[in-house]
């Protein structure tokens, strides 16, 4: 998961930043205001900012899958894990979190 999260940079993927195996091995990562879970629970996107989500969601998804020498699966999409910061008047830019469940994709 760590050397994952190392390795992949995009800017619709959350920013890992470091990592400790120390004591209680932690994982270091930028700081997001919310998430499309808690958006959509309080009912406040409109349909250009969904368009605008999806369309960033998708992005680093394809990243994802495009990534050599194999593809990486991230397994567990899903609103808790698409996490928001604003972008401009009225717009939010996601980004995808959760590398917990990310999964290297052996080709045949």
């Amino acid at each position: 998961e760590i050397n994952i999260a190392f390795c992949v940079r995009h800017p619709n993927l959350l920013q890992f930043i470091g990592a400790t195996k120390v004591g209680n091995p932690m994982i270091l990562t930028e700081l997001m205001p919310t998430s499309l879970r808690k958006e959509m629970n309080n009912k406040h996107l409109t349909r250009p900012q969904i368009l605008r989500i999806s369309r960033d969601v998708a992005s680093a998804l394809n990243y994802l899958h495009l990534w050599k020498p194999e593809a990486i699966l991230h397994r567990g999409v899903c609103s808790p894990n698409v996490l928001l910061e604003p972008s401009g008047h009225d717009q939010w830019k996601a980004k995808l979190s959760d590398y917990g469940s990310l999964d290297i994709q052996r080709k045949l």
